[in-house]
């Protein structure tokens, strides 16, 4: 049986009985609670940005939260977010989810890393924000490079993915589509 008749028969044997697939609003709170967890990097890099200023350090917090939802969704089915909501990722056997699914999962947000490591490229580069020692000023300047657009592309993708979740009848967003999986409850 391939994903397609599997997804068109919600009561197939490979399907766990009163199977119940996340909605938006869980989600989204499962999301602020992995935004608290990832918090301590983002202030390290923007206490890195405004006083420290090291492009190492600035790369290896990006890599750090980059890696963060795939590899505890691959490696547990779940961010901490989802684990304290009781959520996890399947896959459409209902089995765990492989690298690769987690990693399609995670594109769109992985191309805001992306785009994050070559706006830090392009900052860390620029005489003048050696200079920069305020927030309100870093983000001036930051508004003012030619990355930002990459940044504006990525946020919509992952907003457009998002907004596939609740119409869906299995609440899946464009992201679950590509990776054929599944948020459910546990």
């Amino acid at each position: 049986m391939d994903n397609n008749e599997l997804l068109d028969d919600l009561d197939h044997p490979e399907n766990p009985q009163n199977v119940r697939f996340a909605g938006f609003w869980v989600r989204v709170g499962a999301s602020m609670i992995d935004f608290f967890i990832v918090l301590p990097i983002v202030g390290l890099g923007v206490f890195n940005a405004l006083q420290y200023k090291s492009l190492t350090l600035a790369l290896i917090l990006i890599v750090l939260q980059s890696i963060y939802k795939p590899l505890m969704e691959f490696k547990y089915g779940a961010t901490v977010g989802k684990m304290a909501t009781k959520l996890k990722v399947v896959s459409y056997n209902f089995k765990e989810i492989t690298l690769n699914q987690s990693i399609l999962r995670n594109g769109f947000y992985l191309l805001g890393f992306f785009t994050s490591l070559v706006t830090n490229f392009t900052l860390f580069s620029n005489p003048e924000f050696l200079e920069i020692t305020d927030m309100i000023k870093l983000s001036e300047w930051q508004a003012q490079q030619d990355t930002d657009y990459m940044s504006l592309a990525s946020s919509m993708l992952l907003t457009f993915s998002i907004m596939f979740v609740p119409a869906d009848l299995r609440k899946q967003g464009l992201h679950d589509k590509i990776a054929q999986t599944f948020c459910i409850h546990k």
